[in-house]
């Protein structure tokens, strides 16, 4: 079995993704600074955040409460975890990408289902 992660350029990274329940806007973080703060500093909003190359996530710090997905190499979403409250460590294994939002009550990925990226044109 090959295990083809997720790869995507620099100037390609995903700024949306597509599943069941719509389109979603997304912002990746990838330097080690974005991160280790994730959402902590961030304002309520509607972006999803994009964790390539990772496994585990934590709630340290945070306010608000988050909803969290772990997706497999191949983009299918492994579990979700809505309202996750402040203090928590959430971590899967079989996981390479973590999508973080803002709880909400709105429709969001489901397990099970293969997300398709919406890369951007590198401008």
């Amino acid at each position: 079995m090959t295990n083809s992660k997720i790869r995507f350029e620099k100037s390609s990274w995903p700024v949306g993704f597509k599943c069941q329940s719509g389109d979603f806007k997304c912002e990746s973080f990838v330097s080690f600074f974005d991160r280790l703060k994730g959402l902590e500093f961030t304002e309520r909003d509607e972006v999803t955040r994009v964790f390539m190359s990772c496994n585990s996530v934590h709630t340290i710090g945070m306010k608000e409460h988050l909803d969290i997905a772990f997706l497999s190499p191949r983009s299918k979403v492994v579990a979700v975890h809505f309202d996750v409250g402040p203090g928590s460590l959430l971590k899967n294994r079989e996981a390479d990408v973590v999508l973080e939002r803002f709880s909400s009550d709105e429709p969001w990925v489901e397990v099970g289902e293969t997300i398709q990226w919406t890369e951007s044109d590198g401008d």
